[in-house]
Formats: structure tokens, sequence, C-alpha cells
């Protein structure tokens, strides 16, 4: 077995979230590359299209759903629809993200509610609705026992309080401090 057969991921479907433009679409590039087919999200249809485009002319077989995650019910059902439309979900990337530029004296409670909603409930609700054995609506098992959770988070997106208490909930990341 060569290199490329061990990392293959022939037959696979990928779920990347924010994955029109930046670093989503960087990781969805990248998987594609692997032999994945990849599933786009964001709340743009025109800019998925684009990113759609952009991976075929690579010869990257990728699908596309315009949804904005910040509302629960649509981060619950999103496994669902893949699962329509690809009829597996083998992989989550967790990449959707927003900010607000405000200071925290004038940082608005409603642009909060987004960050936080998007940023931090969206993705436990997607990840919760992804897990080998979790079920929908319908009793339907989402994913197989094999599916794998992939997360990344844009630190400069996100105060350095989050980050650090984030980081020292995990034991290897003890010895880091900010």
């Amino acid at each position: 077995m060569n290199v490329s057969e061990l990392f293959s991921l022939k037959d696979r479907v990928a779920l990347i979230t924010g994955g029109s433009r930046g670093l989503g679409l960087q990781i969805a590039e990248a998987l594609g590359e692997a032999g994945a087919r990849v599933v786009l999200t964001a709340r743009k249809q025109n800019e998925l299209d684009e990113a759609q485009a952009h991976l075929a002319a690579r010869s990257i077989d990728a699908v596309t759903i315009a949804c904005d995650l910040q509302d629960l019910s649509v981060a619950q059902a999103l496994p669902g629809r893949v699962l329509e439309r690809c009829q597996r979900l083998d992989i989550l990337v967790n990449n959707a993200g927003t900010t607000w530029g405000a200071s925290a004296e004038a940082h608005p409670l409603e642009a909060w509610h987004k960050v936080i909603n998007l940023n931090l409930n969206a993705v436990f609700a997607l990840t919760q609705a992804t897990m080998p054995g979790s079920a929908g609506a319908d009793g339907k098992t989402r994913c197989g026992p094999r599916a794998k959770q992939m997360f990344q988070i844009e630190a400069s997106e996100i105060s350095p309080v989050v980050v650090w208490k984030i980081a020292s909930s995990y034991p290897a990341a003890s010895a880091w401090r900010p």
C-alpha cells in the first residue's frame, strides 16, 4: 500500500461549514484532492456557486447547501440534508464562524448572541447531530460508527479569554498560557 492509498478519502463525504471561501474552501480543496466528495455550506448561494465552480475546475466533486447555522434547528437538520443528497456523511469540519468589531463595552447583546450562536452553539448542535448513532426526528441514524470529527477555531475571531478557557480544558494544552 502506498502513501496516497493510505490517506485516501475515496468514497468519503466531507461536510465543511463556511466552505465557500478562505480556510473552509482550502480545506475543501485538500479533502477533495484526497478523494472525498465535499459538501459546502454558507449563507450566500452565489458564493457557494463560485466555490463549486472553483472546485469543479480542479476535478473535485462538490455539493452546496445554502443555510444559516445561527438557527440551531438548521444546524440540527443539516446532516439529514447531506444524507439525502449524498447517502453518507463521514467527515465534519466545523469552520463557519463570525466576529463583531466592537469593544466589550460597546458590544450589543444581540451581536454577542449572533457570535455565540454561530461560533459555539451551532458547532455543538451540528457535532451532536452527526455523532455516530445519533438519530434525527425520523429516528434514522445520521452517521455511521466510523464518522470522523474535525474542528477548526479561528483564534483571531475569539476573545483570548475564551480561547484560554477552551484550551485549558484539555490536558495536552495545559502548558499553554495567553
